[in-house]
């Protein structure tokens, strides 16, 4: 996690399915990458921060071998994180 100016954080979450891929380097793992940005409510550093409501941004990136889109929305990786049942 990171520290902006007081006011803006930022957080990298990584997920995997397990599934592995070849490439001229080797094997390598799919999985997907979110990074949020979000500000905290303003009566404390963490209090009443939730997941999406403060939320000012998303970044996914999704790797999942030679092909694949990189860079995809948000609603792409809501999808894939529940199409692999990932609890939040």
């Amino acid at each position: 996690m990171a520290y902006f100016n007081d006011t803006l954080y930022c957080e990298l979450d990584v997920y995997g399915n397990g599934e592995k891929y070849e490439t001229p380097d080797g094997l390598n793992s799919v999985n997907l990458k979110v990074m949020y940005f979000y500000r905290p409510s303003r009566s404390g550093p963490w209090a009443g921060l939730t997941y999406s409501d403060n939320a000012v941004g998303w970044y996914c990136v999704y790797e999942g071998g030679p092909g694949t889109p990189g860079r995809i929305s948000k609603e792409k990786a809501d999808s894939i994180i529940k199409l692999w049942r990932i609890k939040n």
